[in-house]
């Protein structure tokens, strides 16, 4: 995240750019009162509010010129509110100026492939019992899936990425994420988690949940249909080394590890709610 006050370039690419770009628009709006193009919160708002009538106070008894200090260290609060504003408004930025997200290349999608693999061979833990060798097994997206709360978890449509080798899993979400869902072909959803009973209840129909014994489970905005566009995606332990990649590529999406996937969908919903 930048600083406020501090925009230094360390590489040419459209990530920093956008960024830099979004912090200008902030602060040409609170100091020389350019339009601010969007919405915001009823907290960026305010903050927006403070900035302004700091610099008018700095403008009141300061020779032109003077340096502002926006510094939030102090305040974690305004200091979030901050980064969350800035954070949008650079995703905003990468989606006009691409019109749809930048797909990883097939370098790319070869090297995350072999280093989950990597993980997965190198993977040991305690075993749990005789019969357990302790070696990787895959369950972490599993266990995070059943541990949503099935009143939250009911309103994310899901889809589970669970066949083929590693990299077709990579290939099929880089496909996901860069050009969408292709509306002439199947694409069957199921909320993201539902009661252990209703969950029983649907397997005897062939359908118990999203599949989650695979890399990702893609998951629509709250309330939404997937066919509105995928907003998240539950990452599986051997693909976390993937998320730094997946995020510069595709900013607008949330990248949840599968351990942190209860926790996450919780907060998502709770600031979805004060919209």
């Amino acid at each position: 995240m930048l600083d406020p006050e501090k925009s230094e370039r360390t590489e040419q690419d459209p990530n920093t750019l956008a960024q830099e770009a979004a912090v200008g628009d902030i602060i040409g709006h609170v100091v020389e009162g350019t339009e601010l193009k969007g919405t915001f919160t009823p907290e960026e708002q305010e903050l927006l509010g403070r900035m302004t009538s700091k610099v008018a106070e700095v403008q009141k008894g300061h020779p032109p010129g003077t340096k502002i200090n926006f510094d939030f260290s102090q305040n974690p609060e305004a200091y979030k509110v901050w980064s969350g504003m800035v954070n949008r408004l650079t995703e905003e930025r990468l989606t006009t100026a691409e019109g749809k997200k930048s797909p990883l290349s097939e370098e790319e999608i070869k090297q995350l492939a072999n280093e989950a693999g990597a993980f997965i061979r190198n993977y040991t833990r305690e075993p749990s019992g005789p019969m357990d060798e302790g070696r990787y097994d895959w369950t972490e997206l599993m266990i995070g899936r059943h541990d949503i709360r099935p009143e939250i978890g009911k309103r994310f449509q899901a889809h589970g990425l669970a066949k083929g080798s590693m990299g077709e899993q990579l290939k099929f979400l880089n496909t996901l994420l860069a050009e969408g869902i292709d509306p002439k072909r199947p694409f069957h959803t199921l909320p993201l988690r539902e009661t252990d009973e209703n969950e029983q209840a649907g397997g005897a129909m062939g359908a118990v949940g999203p599949y989650d014994s695979g890399s990702f489970i893609v998951i629509s905005e709250i309330d939404k249909s997937m066919k509105e566009g995928i907003a998240g995606v539950l990452v599986n332990e051997h693909c976390y080394g993937a998320i730094p990649t997946l995020e510069k590529h595709f900013p607008g999406v949330k990248f949840i590890k599968a351990g942190e996937a209860p926790q996450a969908i919780e907060d998502w919903t709770k600031e979805k709610e004060k919209e």
